[in-house]
């Protein structure tokens, strides 16, 4: 979810940059609105990229706290974790 929002997120706000220089590269090769659409995926694209990292970190983070809470509780707080 987070990493859909994100895409959808960069693609409105940020559609107008070109950090890379694609337009000037694809200049002779697309015309202006195929070079914009492929800006508008490529935002689209980043922000998945960056929403799935984010997500994951988020994940971790809260496994790490998660496991340092049952540690400082006793244990697995009752759930048998095997032998």
């Amino acid at each position: 979810m987070l990493a859909t929002t994100t895409a959808l997120m960069m693609a409105l706000f940020f559609r107008q940059l070109d950090p890379f220089g694609f337009s000037a590269q694809m200049e002779g090769i697309l015309g202006p609105r195929q070079i914009q659409r492929f800006l508008t995926v490529w935002w689209i694209h980043s922000g998945l990229y960056l929403g799935l990292l984010v997500s994951i970190v988020w994940i971790i983070v809260d496994i790490a706290r998660l496991r340092k809470r049952q540690e400082r509780l006793g244990g697995a707080g009752g759930v048998d974790q095997g032998a």
